[in-house]
């Protein structure tokens, strides 16, 4: 399977994607970091860093043949000081270029998520 990380590293995140690499699926991430790695150097996998409209996603999305997006949630979960989210448009960008090209599943990584009795948070549900 061929799978796109989306969003600021998190740990959640950089588990997952080594854990699916060692399965033997393809990884990507798109991010706005500059310079973090999110799985270790012996992981390897396309990066597309910076801001990215939703038809520059909708290119990698296409040159990749991604079938699964994982959302990774950090920016979202943390908020306030901690982790700031300046730009949500990132995740709307994200889900305009899903309309265009549709996956086979859509994860949003989260614990804190997952222990909410809401399908979204109060942060992720504004945005949506």
């Amino acid at each position: 399977m061929k799978v796109l990380f989306a969003g600021p590293w998190d740990l959640a995140g950089k588990a997952t994607a080594e854990y699916f690499w060692r399965e033997g699926h393809e990884v990507c991430w798109l991010t706005a970091e500059e310079n973090r790695s999110l799985w270790d150097a012996k992981c390897k996998g396309a990066v597309c860093r910076g801001e990215s409209t939703p038809a520059q996603i909708l290119a990698f999305l296409r040159r990749h043949h991604i079938e699964a997006v994982i959302l990774l949630t950090a920016g979202l979960r943390e908020g306030g000081d901690l982790c700031p989210e300046e730009h949500p448009g990132r995740l709307t960008a994200l889900l305009e270029a899903l309309r265009e090209y549709p996956v086979q599943s859509f994860v949003c990584l989260s614990s804190v998520e997952l222990a909410w009795q809401g399908p979204l948070t109060p942060r992720p549900a504004a945005l949506a």
